[in-house]
């Protein structure tokens, strides 16, 4: 019989790093073990933006995000993401578009929405270095959208931003917020 295609016990590490592919997992395993210092990623690697691709057991896909340079310094905080099985880690370069890597995701999410578990996006533009459409992770931040946008770009005016927030009420018609930060 052929070998099975799916690993397990593995999380992937995948994008701007030395080695890219699968990694055992060990018991207990944090990102800062997976990737134990910038010796790992190649040279313009992106260190505030780390996204896990999460897949469970019935192949529901989740998203996690992290910041590397957080998990580093400080390997108690929540930016030092518990890997599970079946993760996939994706280090972004500070130069190239990382919206090939995010656009797919997105599609996979979008295919497994249901009734009354819609799929929900956030989008970041303007003066940041990787404006595009992200995932909505549950807790998410204006600053950690503007991370994922990969920060903001040296043109920005830092006073004053505006967040437009839209909501679809008992799925006939959307309203719309615009909130001054």
């Amino acid at each position: 019989p052929e070998v099975l295609s799916k690993l397990q016990d593995s999380v992937v590490l995948a994008g701007h790093v030395q080695r890219p592919g699968a990694v055992q997992l060990r018991p207990g395993m944090r990102l800062s073990e997976l990737i134990p210092s910038a010796s790992y990623l190649l040279p313009g690697a992106d260190t505030g933006y780390i996204l896990v691709r999460r897949e469970d057991e019935q192949n529901r896909i989740s998203v996690v995000s992290a910041n590397l340079d957080e998990a580093w310094s400080n390997p108690g905080s929540e930016e030092n993401v518990a890997l599970r099985a079946r993760d996939t880690v994706h280090v972004f370069s500070l130069a190239f578009g990382r919206q090939r890597i995010i656009e797919p995701l997105l599609e996979e999410l979008i295919l497994q929405a249901r009734v009354g578990e819609p799929f929900r996006e956030v989008s970041i533009s303007g003066s940041v270095k990787a404006p595009g459409t992200y995932p909505l992770e549950n807790g998410m931040r204006i600053s950690d959208l503007i991370r994922a946008g990969g920060r903001l770009s040296e043109e920005a005016y830092t006073l004053r931003a505006e967040l437009a927030r839209y909501q679809v009420v008992d799925g006939e018609y959307r309203t719309s917020d615009v909130i001054d930060i």
